[in-house]
This record gives C-alpha cells, structure tokens and sequence, in this order.
C-alpha cells in the first residue's frame, strides 16, 4: 500500500513534466477531471490501478492505433475504460513490441505486458461490480445487459479451469458490454423506473 501511495504521490507531483502522448500523461488528464468532479466510484478505481500500473512500467508505450482510439483528441470516453477494453479484446498486441535481444533489461518489461494483460478479466469484473453495488436495483446490470449473467457464470463458477485467453473468445459479448457502460445513466435511469413500477404494482394489489 505505502509503494502505491508513493507511486501515486510521485506522479501528481510530475504530471506537467510527462511526455505529451504517452499513456501516463493520458491516464492523468483523465485522473484531474475525476478529481475535479469529486469522483472516488469504480472509474476513478480503474484509473488509479493503470496509473499505478503504467508508472512502475515507465517503457509501457501503445502503438499508435491504440493510442489515438484510446487517447486520441476526438475520444470523448473514458482512456480507462478504452485501455480496459482493448487490453481485454486485443492482448499484448496493443504494446509497441519490445526487443529483448537488443536490450535483455526489456525481457521484464515483456513479461510484465504480460502480467498486466492476464490481470483484466478480474479488473474488469471487479469494476462490473462496483458498477453493480451502486445500481438502484440488485439485478440491473444484468437485467439490462444479459450479456453479463453468462460471463460471470463461467467466470466464477469455471474460474481457474479457464483457458488464460478465453476472455478473447468472448469479443463480441465484450464489445456489447462496453457499449453498454457509456450508457450508465440511462441503464440506471431504465432499472430506477423499473422499480418505481414494481412498487405501483404490489401496492395497487
């Protein structure tokens, strides 16, 4: 925890040296709005962790394709959200390749992409249910988006017997999921109303 803080403390003291273009100096930009708007929820989390992430891998660079659909001028979603999904989706292959010959320090840095990619499934539905504990109801995620009632199936009841890419064989139920997470207030907006109808009904009974 206290190496966290550190990471952390040291990268808010430094932002307005980084690099323009780099995946740090992105995380951060969206980390001053969060902080500006008082956020502490499950985005703000998200954040912190590839913040974190990317200040101990200082070499970490995304190739430029990823890197304009994840930080580019025109994104209006979240860069977290958008590395989350493209990590999931897409693997290792979203880094610049590193040359291990030409510099073996960068055999560390391989191996890391790697820890860092099999770290997502669980990232991604550890925020799926920050997301879920502040629903209006218990079951309106999954209500609204029935895409994830099978994903967390296999996920917690298969777990370890889960082949370590199989979240990849899942794009397309991800890339709904994501679609989905842009829309969190009109999902919440929908499971509220939902609610607000059920209660007519069993007091109109």
């Amino acid at each position: 925890m206290m190496k966290k803080l550190l990471i952390l403390l040291s990268f808010s003291l430094s932002l307005h040296t980084l690099a323009s273009g780099t995946i740090i100096e992105c995380l951060g930009r969206e980390e001053l709005v969060l902080h500006k708007k008082k956020s502490t929820g499950p985005l703000y989390k998200l954040n912190q962790y590839f913040i974190i992430e990317a200040s101990a891998l200082q070499k970490l660079s995304l190739k430029e394709k990823y890197f304009e659909k994840i930080c580019g001028k025109g994104i209006k979603n979240s860069p977290s959200l958008g590395l989350l999904y493209y990590g999931l989706t897409e693997g290792v292959s979203i880094f610049q390749p590193v040359d291990v010959e030409l510099a073996p320090s960068n055999r560390f840095l391989l191996t890391e992409m790697g820890r860092l990619i099999d770290s997502l499934p669980l990232i991604f539905f550890d925020y799926l249910s920050q997301i879920q504990a502040q629903a209006p109801s218990a079951a309106c995620l999954k209500t609204e988006i029935p895409q994830l009632a099978t994903l967390f199936h296999e996920y917690r009841y298969i777990g370890e017997d889960l082949d370590k890419d199989w979240i990849k064989t899942k794009n397309k139920e991800v890339t709904f999921i994501f679609s989905k997470l842009h829309q969190l207030k009109d999902i919440f907006a929908a499971c509220e109303k939902r609610e607000k109808d059920k209660e007519k009904d069993e007091k109109s009974k």
